[in-house]
């Protein structure tokens, strides 16, 4: 009998910490390379190529996303996707991702005027063939979450470059998982009370 009732008793506190992940994938609202070779600090390089590390043995560029997370109230994990499109070099990139100010705009951002990096998320080693290539960002979606989530991709290896958000299939994407949703209360009542009809029933045997 006391068996039983503990048994009753750990299912119900295992509903109680139970719930379930939710998914959700994001596409960037703007994004835009930028491009540090001499003459072209103060060029907009907005198109459908988004740009990492060095070129040609000159300049360096980054890429800068953008995306909406003032529907996603907490983050349990966020891992960015991007599609390398172009081979350029015979040799892989250790590519960064670091949160940065949301103060730009697709059309107006500049080498120039690129906003400072800040907390560093994961890397990624960029390879010689074309294909997708993740970065976890959780640390960095989650101090973002309810709000505008900005980031950049820098290397100091040599360049990458990535499909853009305008390329049909290929536009970068965030996938997010949200933390744990508990399950509602009226369930978790109503298992309880099944629980208690049971015992008693168990005890008048």
């Amino acid at each position: 009998m006391k068996k039983i009732v503990l048994v009753l008793v750990f299912s119900l506190c295992a509903l109680c910490a139970r719930g379930s992940y939710a998914d959700d994938t994001l596409y960037p609202f703007a994004d835009c390379p930028t491009y540090g070779e001499p003459g072209f600090e103060n060029t907009n390089q907005h198109g459908v190529s988004l740009w990492t590390g060095e070129w040609y043995g000159t300049g360096d560029s980054r890429s800068y996303l953008k995306f909406d997370l003032s529907s996603v109230s907490s983050v349990g994990s966020a891992s960015l996707g991007l599609y390398k499109s172009l081979f350029f070099y015979d040799e892989p990139s250790v590519v960064n991702s670091y949160v940065t100010s949301d103060d730009w705009t697709e059309t107006g951002l500049t080498y120039a005027n690129q906003p400072e990096l800040g907390a560093a998320g994961g890397s990624c080693t960029v390879g010689v063939d074309t294909g997708w290539y993740f970065w976890d960002v959780t640390s960095l979606a989650q101090a973002s979450a309810g709000g505008m989530f900005a980031l950049a991709l820098a290397s100091g290896d040599l360049g990458q470059a990535y499909d853009a958000r305008e390329v049909q299939g290929h536009s970068p994407y965030l996938y997010v998982k949200t933390s744990v949703v508990p399950e509602p209360i009226s369930t978790i009542l109503f298992i309880s009370g099944g629980a208690v009809l049971a015992a008693r029933r168990l005890r008048r045997k």
